[in-house]
């Protein structure tokens, strides 16, 4: 959803992929990863966080 789906004529229907919130996510979880560095195992871990997108519908879709 950026800048210039807002200002085209018509305004277009876009996805809103919540890069803020990712972003948020992404920093806690390295942080966690760095104040577990003292309980490092050989084995990495990883983890899966699935945030759903939204679709943001202006004029470019159609009323049905």
């Amino acid at each position: 959803d950026g800048i210039l789906s807002k200002y085209a004529s018509p305004t277009l229907t876009a996805v809103d992929q919540h890069g803020e919130q990712m972003g948020e996510i992404a920093a806690e979880l390295l942080i966690e990863k760095i104040e577990r560095e003292e309980d490092y195992e050989e084995e990495e871990s990883y983890t899966t966080r699935v945030l759903a997108a939204t679709i943001v519908e202006r004029e470019s879709t159609p009323d049905f």
